[in-house]
């Protein structure tokens, strides 16, 4: 009775079964925090299990040693700025944009969480340069009333969905503003019921800028936070390999019979590469599912692949969707496939006779 909806369960099933390959480990990080309120620096320890579940290597800085930060970029993957991190002693990064900036250039990520403030958006993102600089809003729902809970997220957004999916943990409220002067460059994964920017992100030379007004990101290794970083890193080193993942479409409903899944992906490297999209299955002994497609992308193009997947069986499917380039495996991911069956009884009340 109806058909299965794929989106709603890549919330489910693409958690932990996702993988970068050949990625080098571990993951250095560094988390910057500020002393609110009074003195308690009380988002301090807030991705302190997401780090302890992931395995990584974390450095805290207190915004106020924003010159020792900076000095010490080279020794990290990515910078995490969690929920205030630049509200109280609001520091001005634009002194040590350079220091950031080949940071970047060379495959580092930033993320900027609760980016709700000026200190946050301008004196710190906005420092680093005039490009990445944004500024943020009271949602109306907030200041008004009424649905504060509705998001929208973008069909297909490559953050939001690989290698781990991200949209359970941001669907609920956690956010009081939104963002606003976006300019041209950035991705929106990610809006607010006044259809304004919560989560954006854009690359910046080899690495990756996430910005969003989101905060509230302590979990652990299930948790949105967590998959928020390892998406982000995730994209980056994609990038760095030569290939920018910018869609991921799974369609809504699957059912019998040919089904489409809508990939996307831009070269980035230096030379012509053929990309390869290769979906697997198997659902019982004897239903197996396969499916390819190759393209051909020039340096700097990006090409929009269809992937038709001839579902012959109802049930679950054991699938793999891999992404080759030039017969290189560079991501692996288990999407959930399920063919619902066509009728289902469920009693309300049961009695014995």
């Amino acid at each position: 009775m109806g058909r299965l909806a794929l989106t709603s369960l890549c919330a489910l099933t693409l958690i932990g079964v996702g993988r970068l390959d050949a990625q080098p480990q571990p993951v250095r990080a560094a988390f910057m925090y500020c002393s609110w309120p009074n003195g308690q620096a009380a988002f301090r320890s807030e991705f302190d299990s997401i780090f302890k579940a992931l395995g990584w290597a974390v450095t805290k800085f207190e915004n106020t040693q924003a010159q020792e930060l900076s000095g010490r970029l080279g020794d990290f993957d990515l910078v995490v700025g969690g929920g205030v991190s630049n509200l109280d002693n609001p520091q001005d990064f634009a002194p040590y944009a350079a220091q950031w900036q080949t940071f970047l250039n060379r495959g580092g990520v930033v993320i900027a969480t609760d980016a709700s403030y000026g200190g946050i958006n301008q004196q710190w993102i906005g420092a680093i340069d005039p490009a990445l600089k944004t500024t943020s809003a009271i949602c109306s729902a907030h200041s008004k009333g009424g649905d504060a809970t509705a998001v929208t997220f973008t069909p297909g957004d490559s953050l939001l969905a690989v290698p781990y999916a991200l949209q359970s943990g941001l669907a609920s409220k956690s956010h009081w503003a939104h963002l606003e002067a976006v300019a041209a460059g950035w991705t929106t994964a990610l809006v607010c019921s006044d259809s304004k920017p919560l989560l954006i992100y854009r690359p910046y030379g080899q690495g990756l800028v996430v910005v969003t007004s989101h905060f509230r990101f302590s979990g652990g290794a299930d948790s949105a936070g967590a998959a928020l970083v390892q998406n982000a890193l995730a994209l980056a080193r994609l990038q760095q390999r030569g290939v920018r993942l910018t869609r991921l479409d799974c369609p809504a409903n699957l059912g019998l019979g040919d089904n489409t899944l809508t990939l996307a992906c831009a070269n980035v490297g230096p030379a012509a590469a053929t990309f390869t999209w290769r979906l697997e299955g198997k659902c019982g002994a004897e239903a197996t599912i396969s499916a390819e497609r190759s393209t051909s992308v020039p340096a700097g193009q990006e090409a929009t692949v269809p992937l038709v997947l001839s579902l012959p069986k109802r049930g679950v499917y054991d699938s793999t969707l891999t992404l080759s380039r030039d017969g290189e495996t560079l991501l692996t991911l288990h999407p959930p496939v399920a063919v619902p069956e066509l009728l289902t009884v469920r009693l309300t009340r049961r009695h014995v006779l």
